[in-house]
């Protein structure tokens, strides 16, 4: 595909489920975001996007671009019938994970080894124990345990820090 139509094809994408979303006519967005499903799966069979990498990562956009519109449609509409649109928008967005899944089996084992940890200078496993206490954070409601969770987190993130620094 050349750059006019995969433009074209990703506004295409992007509109269809919007606009119905938009003038909040259910009937509308399930026969746009119907449609749109279809040329998500027929661009995902023309590119077998189960073969290579590069198959994989032109059906993660075609139906993540797809996705993005079906998710703007339901934010456009979420002062009404929300668990109708919500359903209908879980069933549109299924192909997008997928694909990321498919693409993410690829990706994910080059990308991750030893030396990206140490790659980053520290700085990647402190973050990614600052989130992990930010998420264990969410589900706490005390103002104590908040504070002693973090406090917590905060020092494990820096001596993780000073670990993994070279």
């Amino acid at each position: 595909m050349n750059t006019r139509t995969v433009a074209l094809l990703s506004i295409v994408l992007i509109l269809l489920p919007l606009i119905p979303a938009y003038l909040l006519n259910f009937l509308a967005f399930v026969i746009s975001s119907a449609i749109g499903f279809i040329i998500v799966i027929y661009i995902m069979i023309s590119n077998k996007t189960w073969t290579d990498t590069k198959n994989k990562v032109v059906g993660t956009y075609f139906s993540g671009v797809f996705a993005t519109g079906v998710v703007l449609g339901e934010f456009l509409e979420l002062y009404s019938a929300t668990r109708e649109f919500a359903i209908a928008g879980l069933v549109f967005v299924l192909p997008f994970i997928v694909q990321f899944i498919l693409l993410a089996k690829d990706i994910l084992p080059k990308l991750v080894n030893k030396d990206l940890i140490y790659f980053s200078n520290g700085y990647l496993p402190m973050l990614i124990v600052i989130i992990i206490g930010a998420l264990v954070g969410r589900m706490l409601t005390s103002f104590y345990s908040l504070i002693i969770l973090y406090s917590g987190t905060i020092v494990v993130a820096l001596l993780v820090f000073l670990y993994f620094r070279k």
